[in-house]
């Protein structure tokens, strides 16, 4: 995932897991590959305490938590056929914003997250 932001600002992000509560909401998450978390959906899911003892081993051994975005850019080893979907808080000293998504499965994905008032995802498909 790539950062882009006003004045190149540092940026912090952690995971939580999520439990969807709608049906409608996971059915979003599904078909769009992600959601950014809103007033209007942001009571239809419960977000948890991320244990990244609860992921593949093949992930969990090589994620990073650290917390911190080095160079606007995030990475995380995946799983091809590991479905489950976290919650990413992403936040500068100016805007913070959360984005329901598949972390760790599937392969080859790669997004830019736009940081403006209402930020935007984009998923990049390679030539």
């Amino acid at each position: 995932m790539d950062f882009y932001t006003k004045n190149n600002e540092d940026l912090n992000y952690e995971i939580f897991e999520v439990k969807i509560n709608d049906k409608e909401l996971s059915e979003k998450i599904w078909h769009d590959k992600w959601v950014i978390v809103s007033n209007e959906n942001k009571n239809k899911f419960k977000q948890m305490t991320f244990n990244k003892n609860n992921l593949p081993t093949v992930i969990s051994e090589n994620i990073d938590i650290s917390g911190k975005i080095l160079n606007n850019h995030l990475e995380f080893t995946t799983f091809e056929l590991f479905k489950k979907y976290f919650l990413l808080k992403i936040w500068s000293k100016t805007k913070e914003f959360k984005i329901i998504m598949n972390l760790f499965g599937g392969c080859n994905k790669q997004y830019a997250v736009i940081m403006l008032d209402k930020p935007m995802i984009m998923r990049i498909y390679p030539k």
